[in-house]
């Protein structure tokens, strides 16, 4: 889940982004973003000392709160340094002085919705792209470090993991000392993985079709199984992830409403 802070002390700007968020992410659905919202520099100080780190800011920067803005723009920079930081403006007096704290955009007034969905579309790709983690698997040849959004499907039988790849590739692990259900918990934290039943763990993002035979079609058109118990379940997340995944490789549309 992507955390998204909005700071304005302008009423105006602040409901304008607050209705275009409203209007448009629905059809991402409340599981990809949680929005933060801050009228006051103490509030969202405190936010960022206790809470936490968000991954985008939408800073506005009036005349009446230049330094404030700064301010936060500097203090959100040093704690988290990959933030994604928009300012929204049209004072060029100052523009040397947050080009310093590196905004990803300059976001101008009036809002115009078409330019804020585009820097969205850009930032999520990025935000994506940058959500990456190794996988060291054990291997009878040593260590085998793979990128887990290469990995198609896992399959787990006898103590052993067969991994699958983009590829067409499968890495066999070691003998593993923990359950199957155990090695796949950090996985499942990302929610294109899923267990459709318990010797497999499948990355959605390479499925075809789900069939009401109970089993996924892989791209490769390995078909894997789904569990008869927990099927309806496992439909609704499928279906709900390609809905969300479609939403956001196709944020333009949305925002155009050009499907």
């Amino acid at each position: 889940m992507y955390k998204i802070v909005l700071y304005s002390d302008e009423k105006d700007i602040f409901d304008t982004i607050t209705n275009i968020f409203k209007e448009y992410l629905p059809a991402l659905s409340e599981i990809h973003f949680k929005i933060l919202k801050f009228n006051s520099t103490l509030e969202l100080n405190i936010f960022n000392e206790n809470e936490g780190k968000a991954d985008i800011y939408f800073l506005n920067l009036s005349n009446k709160n230049i330094e404030n803005s700064l301010n936060i723009g500097k203090a959100i920079r040093q704690l988290n340094p990959y933030a994604f930081i928009i300012y929204i403006s049209n004072i060029s007096t100052y523009k040397s002085e947050y080009l310093k704290i590196l905004p990803f955009a300059i976001l101008p007034k009036p809002i115009v919705k078409e330019q804020l969905f585009s820097i969205l579309s850009i930032m999520l790709k990025l935000l994506k792209n940058a959500d990456l983690s190794l996988l060291e698997i054990k291997t009878k040849d040593g260590i085998i470090t793979i990128d887990r959004r290469l990995i198609t499907f896992v399959e787990y039988e006898n103590h052993y993991l067969l991994i699958h790849t983009k590829d067409g590739s499968t890495i066999k692990s070691s003998t593993i000392r923990t359950s199957f259900k155990i090695w796949m918990e950090p996985l499942l934290e990302y929610e294109s993985f899923i267990s459709p039943h318990k010797s497999y763990l499948v990355n959605m993002d390479y499925v075809q079709k789900i069939t009401n035979n109970h089993t996924f079609v892989m791209q490769n058109q390995e078909i894997i199984p789904i569990s008869n118990q927990s099927f309806s379940s496992i439909k609704t997340k499928y279906l709900k992830y390609i809905k969300n995944t479609y939403a956001i490789n196709n944020i333009k549309k949305i925002a155009n409403h050009s499907f």
